[in-house]
């Protein structure tokens, strides 16, 4: 018995690790780019990448959802800092927009912001951030 067992377990754990769907994913940079941020200037400050999630095999692309570093970026917004050495860490709201669906295409767009104020104590320099992104179709 014990030998008929062996071969449906391999079945069962390859079945489990192959993707039940894919896509293809591109993007128009690779980091949440702020500039230069000066504590004198003090002004709200935003940043955003974008994406197109495009040839989906068997989902739909209404029902996209996004996760930046485990945290879901749904219709709301989600905190988090952004650290540089020797300088505090600034608070910012990171955020997504999905476009229309055009053919087998779908535009993401993900929108930082760092609160005017919020970098006040902050080291004056380029300050940049990057997120890894788990998208669900």
């Amino acid at each position: 018995m014990p030998a008929r067992l062996l071969p449906l377990l391999a079945l069962a754990a390859a079945s489990a690790a192959a993707p039940a769907w894919a896509c293809r994913f591109s993007t128009g940079g690779s980091a949440l780019n702020f500039g230069r941020l000066d504590p004198a200037d003090g002004a709200e400050v935003r940043a955003s990448v974008s994406f197109t999630v495009s040839d989906c095999t068997s989902r739909d692309l209404g029902q996209l959802q996004v996760a930046a570093d485990e945290q879901v970026l749904g219709a709301g917004s989600v905190q988090r800092r952004l650290q540089r050495a020797g300088s505090p860490a600034i608070a910012y709201a990171l955020s997504r927009s999905l476009g229309d669906i055009v053919g087998r295409s779908r535009t993401l767009v993900v929108q930082a912001a760092i609160p005017a104020g919020a970098y006040s104590r902050a080291r004056a320099g380029a300050y940049q951030d990057s997120i890894t992104l788990c998208l669900t179709p």
